[in-house]
């Protein structure tokens, strides 16, 4: 396994990665616009791990310069589109690219470096013991215009998250759905398994769920086990989660692992 630069070609390899590790992450225009396409891009702005060939990390870097009064110009760095393959956690890699970024970032001038991570999460935990420091910010606001592609990628992140879940949840494949408004997909398309996915049939279980259930998800990774047990019956009982079982045989199949997974949320 190496660290090396990006070079052109990677970009595939690169989009194919980050959508699975964040779920319908954007295509290659996206990755370009962000990066290749970018003002004063040059090759060592993209780190990658490779790995005999497979893309297996990848980090971005952008400088730009903070002003602070009308004379002063800081350099800074931010770090974007961390992501790790799900095959390969667990085994020091994020730290390895974390300090790999950052020295080139402070080799080429950066005083400063700024990320963005959800409290509670693994690369939050990471930074904040390698000197990073929270800042206080303004009130944001925000106003979901897709609420498909907030609940797939929520689930995406979440699932890629915990190995153990992901490793029970991808005996489901195509038997269990989820569903929002016309967004529609399977269990084996969140874990990656991203071949050609039939439609549902009339025999798959199906979760659906309403807008008003995305705020409650939005906070599930940083609930407690009990606390998410706990939201996920009151969403049951509320009706903001709708299940609409399949065949008798698969809804039995899907009830059995159900009791596998709510150990691992």
């Amino acid at each position: 396994m190496t660290i090396r630069s990006y070079e052109p070609g990677d970009e595939f390899k690169i989009v194919n990665l980050l959508n699975l590790c964040y779920g319908a992450w954007g295509d290659l225009d996206r990755w370009r616009a962000l990066y290749a396409n970018y003002p004063n891009f040059t090759k060592d702005d993209v780190f990658i791990m490779d790995n005999q060939g497979e893309v297996i990390g990848h980090r971005g870097l952008h400088f730009r310069h903070v002003e602070i009064g009308q004379r002063h110009r800081v350099p800074t760095v931010s770090l974007g589109d961390t992501a790790i393959h799900p095959h390969s956690r667990g085994l020091g890699l994020y730290a390895s690219l974390h300090q790999v970024t950052l020295q080139e970032a402070g080799s080429r001038g950066a005083s400063l470096a700024f990320t963005w991570n959800l409290k509670g999460s693994t690369t939050y935990d990471h930074n904040r013991k390698t000197g990073f420091v929270e800042l206080r910010q303004t009130s944001a606001y925000v106003r979901i215009v897709n609420p498909g592609k907030v609940l797939r990628s929520g689930l995406s992140d979440f699932i890629h998250k915990n190995q153990k879940l992901r490793g029970a949840l991808q005996d489901l494949g195509n038997e269990l759905y989820f569903s929002l408004a016309e967004a529609e997909f399977s269990v084996a398309e969140l874990v990656g398994e991203t071949g050609q996915q039939p439609k549902a049939s009339g025999k798959a279980v199906k979760l659906v769920f309403t807008e008003n259930s995305l705020s409650f998800l939005t906070n599930f990774r940083t609930m407690s086990k009990l606390q998410r047990v706990r939201e996920l019956t009151l969403l049951l009982l509320c009706r903001r989660v709708k299940i609409r079982f399949g065949s008798p045989a698969v809804s039995l199949r899907v009830a059995r692992k159900v009791v596998v997974i709510l150990g691992y949320l």
